[in-house]
């Protein structure tokens, strides 16, 4: 009679063992790991989310005295010079007379010949460019071939005079119908003190000639192709006189003078202006960045009613917190009034909409409303409602101490422990798996060794 076995592979018998024995717990840790990586997920997005909503609201206003309400200059002759206006202008009518405009000095040299210079590695030689208000611009001369031309001078200006001067080179013929090569040479700086008052040529060895721009080529015999003149404007019959054409002389307004007017003409008026339609969109940028970040705090809040997903934090008081919070300063007064007086309104949702006519006639009633509400969102002197919303958002997003960050580096915390859990059971799984697989070799062979003596007793009798 033979003797019947099973046969098994022991390897997967311990394999399915070992296995079975760290099952649960595995589960456990996996639950867990997929927990940590989903809130961790869920903080970046929320980080990022305020983080973009704090950037909005420094956009919007980030220094004390900066206006949320847009204004706008406008020229009765646009042609004698263009306006822009702050946030800090003032409303107002100006009368704009341009008598001068600054011009940067300009002179060209005729037909300069090839120059010897030094060459490398021997020292350059110089031209030392001196201007009206004492500042100089040095280039040094210096070529492999031991000349320069024109062009090679002009090049050398522009490369080393770090825009005090700058040069260019015209060829063609003058009226007389004689060929002509013209070095340009410009001021980098209007008005009088820009002009281009001398200029000296010093050769390799050091023996400087005045008056030369290089030799045989004398400062004197240059054209002034333009002069070096101050702008000169009159403003509500206030004399202004700048080397400059951007003029500031109304706060909130910069004036950048286009051209003169002539003596009999009648000034220009600037008008400023509060800019409705900048103004509304300065607050309609606020509505957006308000309903993207309450759209990101649904998401990550939803309960998950409806087939809709449950979200990360559904059941986190803390930013649930936040939401209660940012409502609650939205309807906070500041400054005499509130941001729903102005125009801007929410739906039982809390999405905000803002309409531009009321904002508009809230302006008209009070034109220092809406930065009395809004204030700005400066860390260091926050007030109104970007004040409040800005801290609000950084004692989430702060990096050492923010909500966020201490949230993060709990779950790195969490982590770890589930790593080290994980490192643990790994060597349960090895030892158990190690176990299993020498008992079941070993029975394995029993087996083998049972079959075997069974086989020689079936053989002895059958014969």
């Amino acid at each position: 009679m033979s003797l019947s076995t099973t046969s098994f592979d022991p390897v997967t018998t311990a394999t399915s063992l070992a296995q079975a024995s760290v099952q649960n717990m595995q589960q456990l840790l996996n639950t867990r790991s997929q927990a940590v990586q989903s809130t961790n997920t869920a903080l970046s997005g929320l980080q990022s989310a305020l983080s973009s909503f704090s950037t909005a609201m420094s956009g919007l206003s980030s220094l004390p005295g900066q206006s949320v309400t847009a204004y706008s200059a406008t020229l009765s002759d646009s042609t004698v010079a263009t306006a822009k206006a702050s946030s800090t202008a003032v409303p107002g009518s100006y009368a704009i007379s341009v008598a001068q405009i600054a011009t940067q000095h300009s002179i060209a040299f005729a037909n300069i010949p090839n120059t010897i210079v030094p060459s490398p590695p021997q020292p350059g030689s110089t031209i030392t460019i001196t201007f009206a208000n004492g500042k100089t611009a040095t280039v040094t001369l210096s070529a492999a071939g031991g000349s320069m031309g024109a062009g090679d001078i002009a090049r050398a200006i522009n490369q080393q005079a770090g825009g005090q001067a700058t040069a260019n080179v015209v060829s063609g013929t003058d009226a007389g119908g004689n060929p002509v090569t013209q070095l340009t040479l410009t001021s980098g700086t209007s008005g009088a003190q820009g002009g281009i008052a001398s200029i000296s040529y010093t050769d390799g060895s050091g023996a400087t000639t005045a008056g030369e721009l290089v030799p045989g080529v004398s400062f004197a015999s240059a054209t002034q192709l333009t002069p070096a003149l101050d702008a000169e404007a009159t403003i509500n019959g206030v004399y202004v006189k700048q080397g400059s054409n951007t003029v500031t002389a109304i706060p909130g307004v910069t004036l950048t003078l286009t051209a003169a007017q002539a003596a009999s003409a009648a000034p220009a008026t600037l008008t400023v202006a509060r800019d409705n339609s900048a103004t509304a969109g300065q607050v309609q940028n606020f509505v957006n960045a308000y309903n993207t970040l309450k759209k990101s705090l649904d998401n990550l809040t939803a309960i998950g009613s409806d087939g809709t997903a449950t979200g990360a934090f559904a059941n986190d008081a803390g930013v649930r917190s936040l939401q209660d919070k940012l409502t609650s300063l939205l309807r906070q007064n500041y400054g005499g009034s509130t941001l729903f007086k102005l125009g801007v309104s929410a739906d039982r949702k809390g999405t905000l909409s803002l309409d531009s006519d009321k904002l508009k006639q809230a302006l008209d009633a009070s034109p220092t409303a809406l930065d009395d509400v809004l204030g700005n969102a400066s860390l260091s002197a926050p007030s109104g409602l970007l004040g409040a919303l800005s801290g609000l958002a950084q004692r989430w997003t702060n990096a050492t101490s923010g909500q966020i960050q201490q949230r993060q580096l709990s779950q790195q915390q969490i982590g770890k422990l589930i790593a080290d859990q994980q490192a643990q059971l790994t060597d349960q799984y090895n030892n158990a798996y190690s176990r299993y697989l020498d008992q079941f070799t070993r029975l394995q062979a029993v087996q083998t060794q049972m079959s075997q003596t069974s086989s020689m007793f079936d053989a002895l009798k059958s014969s």
